[in-house]
């Protein structure tokens, strides 16, 4: 690593150089804090819609506008609360230019203010989870894990971090160290880096210290694991029955590892883990007795995580507005809880979207005052939270001392660039795995030949149609004809799409499947694609489908003379078509270079694919293609 831990170096060094950041270290200090001051530094919020609407209905929350430009309201609300942490989301992160002007007028909200810089966060794990509207997307950790390269993983780092480093956001909400040991996962899927928890851990943590040489905090997640789960924690608990060698074989190892390694952050998940602490406690939500999550578990924080694993860094929650916690204890309550387990850093324990979430906040801040009033929270234990946050602030390269509009100038230079590009273009054609089709590519139309394009949505059928168009431009194939059709709540082809059929030469299918019910019979999203397959080999046209991703899809048809895992399912918006460096889905155009010849797919998987039975419901009996499978060659 010493290679590149020199490369990081010389890379911040010109990130710091280029966008004008402070040579002295860190911020002037700080007078003493306030029994409220320490609190609200232990809080990251967010503000991803704003509404003056003092009382509004569900209906009319649901229609506020997107948060990109400070108001009266908001800069009133952060001035006299003074969180820790602020994280954004897409609707705040539009483009370079407005991201930069939001976080510079939050950053000095609270220097005016008197109060400690803000942590500025962001879910940028690459792939499926992206947030910046311009930027570069790069293919995601479950392509990662098909290239299974540490060097893919620790370039992916560097590029993730030069442009939120550019953008002043000093923390990412990653990398996930989930191990995806679970063909049925609905959330994290392919968002691990796979099944092998020396893998994950392995390019886990080349990918944080990309990260960190960039200068910005990675954050591993989520703690002690989301990958053996069937069930999302943004709707509901989930609960993993493991015993304790099983979890620090598997689930606990990539972030043992990471530990091991200087990780300061790692947040927690909200999963019941009888194992590591079987304590119940009463759901305000059902009346009954519930395992309590790790989030709010001193067991597992303190005990495991701190004690046994040896973490004397910050650990942040997860969103604690998701509904495995706030329905079941509520948002004061919640907070008291995770701060007994350990917690240093609530994470986003309501979404402020409105005066009427101000005032709810503060109800659920004096709970927590009350809670240390009562010497339920004692303060001493808050102020040694404190010093570990206040160190990781401490850390972070300072403020930046140019004019913003400089700044700006200079962060387009970067975000987006054509380098980022261009590495994520070869990194995603990398990373696809083919699992049929050796002898069937490359596919080679003539001019003026149709293509049918067939996907779940229009941004789908635009990243597969811009891979196209830039194959033509640059010489590499015929033009041709490109017809598009998009398959949504359809469970069998109409018309319109028969007659496409019957005049294309060729077709490409995507499989946009999320959860293991939408393989079974009945389900529009599996069963489109089995009727469309059929109809296309009954009139012999050449055709290949597209997974993109569950990737238990890849047992869903069979008769497929080419079927290409592809582990993203980000397509790419019209603002994106019109101009690159706006954010998108580089696989799919990716798959383009591969599917007509400009590229050999060269991934393996890094998940196991188990058959489907009659009832499309997956048998981890019968393993179809095991894990490390991929054909690398196809013919001239």
């Amino acid at each position: 690593m010493a290679n590149k831990a020199l490369a990081g170096a010389v890379c911040i060094c010109l990130l710091v150089s280029l966008l004008g950041v402070a040579a002295a270290a860190g911020d002037a200090p700080r007078p003493e804090l306030t029994l409220r001051q320490k609190i609200m530094q232990k809080i990251m919020l967010s503000v991803r819609n704003w509404s003056d609407n003092p009382s509004p209905t569900p209906e009319e929350r649901k229609a506020f506008p997107a948060f990109t430009q400070m108001n009266d309201r908001v800069l009133g609300f952060l001035s006299a609360y003074q969180p820790g942490g602020m994280i954004l989301f897409a609707p705040n992160t539009p483009d370079t230019a407005t991201t930069m002007a939001l976080i510079d007028a939050m950053q000095s909200a609270l220097r005016e203010a008197g109060a400690p810089r803000l942590l500025i966060g962001i879910d940028q794990e690459g792939g499926r989870i992206t947030r910046l509207g311009e930027g570069t997307s790069l293919p995601g950790n479950m392509a990662l894990g098909a290239i299974s390269s540490p060097e893919a993983a620790y370039q992916t780092g560097q590029i993730l971090g030069s442009e939120l480093f550019a953008l002043g956001i000093n923390m990412d909400f990653a990398p996930a160290l989930d191990v995806n040991n679970n063909p049925q996962n609905p959330v994290i899927n392919v968002r691990s880096f796979g099944e092998s928890p020396q893998k994950v851990a392995e390019l886990g943590i080349q990918l944080a210290r990309g990260l960190a040489d960039a200068g910005v905090l990675p954050v591993i997640k989520h703690f002690p694991g989301h990958g053996d789960t069937q069930t999302d924690s943004h709707v509901a608990l989930p609960r993993v029955d493991k015993d304790k060698a099983a979890l620090l074989a598997m689930e606990l190892l990539p972030f043992q590892a990471a530990i091991d390694d200087g990780i300061r952050v790692v947040m927690s998940a909200h999963i019941q883990y009888p194992a590591l602490d079987d304590t119940r406690v009463i759901s305000k939500k059902t009346g009954e007795g519930i395992l309590l999550p790790a989030t709010l578990s001193p067991r597992i924080l303190t005990g495991v995580l701190r004690g046994e694993m040896g973490f004397d860094g910050v650990i942040i929650t997860d969103a604690m507005n998701m509904d495995a916690i706030a329905a079941h204890f509520g948002i004061g309550e919640a907070m008291v809880r995770a701060f007994e387990a350990g917690v240093d850093l609530a994470l986003m324990p309501i979404e402020i979207a409105c005066p009427e979430d101000i005032k709810t906040f503060e109800e659920a801040v004096i709970e927590v005052e009350g809670a240390v009033a009562e010497g339920r929270l004692p303060e001493k234990d808050l102020d040694e939270s404190l010093a570990r946050i206040m160190a990781l602030k401490a850390g972070l390269a300072p403020l930046a001392d140019r004019p913003l509009e400089e700044r700006i100038k200079a962060a387009e230079t970067i975000v987006g660039s054509a380098g980022h590009k261009a590495a994520e273009r070869q990194m995603a054609a990398k990373s696809l795995t083919l699992l049929r089709g050796q002898d069937t590519l490359p596919l080679k139309p003539r001019e003026g030949q149709q293509v049918l394009i067939t996907g779940t949505s229009q941004a789908e059928v635009t990243a597969l149609r811009f891979g196209i168009e830039r194959l033509m431009r640059e010489g590499k194939l015929p033009q041709i004809h490109l017809v598009t059709y998009l398959y949504t709540e359809k469970n069998a082809p109409d018309e319109a799409f028969m007659a496409l059929v019957a005049e294309s030469d060729y077709a490409i299918l995507t499989s946009r499947i999320a959860t293991a019910e939408q393989l079974k019979k009945g389900q529009w999203q599996s069963d489109f694609p089995l009727a469309a397959s059929a109809l296309f080999d009954e009139r012999g046209i050449p055709y290949g489908v597209l997974s993109l991703l569950l990737p238990q899809d890849g047992a869903l048809i069979q008769s497929a003379p080419i079927m290409m895992m592809l582990y993203n399912p980000v397509g790419m918006s019209d603002k994106a078509y019109q101009n690159q460096r706006y954010a998108f889905g580089p696989n799919l155009p990716a798959a383009m270079d591969v599917l007509f010849g400009d590229a050999k797919p060269q991934g393996k998987l890094p998940v196991t694919l188990y058959a489907l039975d009659e009832n499309r419901n997956i048998s981890p009996e019968q393993v179809l293609y095991p894990v490390g499978f991929g054909l690398n060659e196809s013919k001239p």
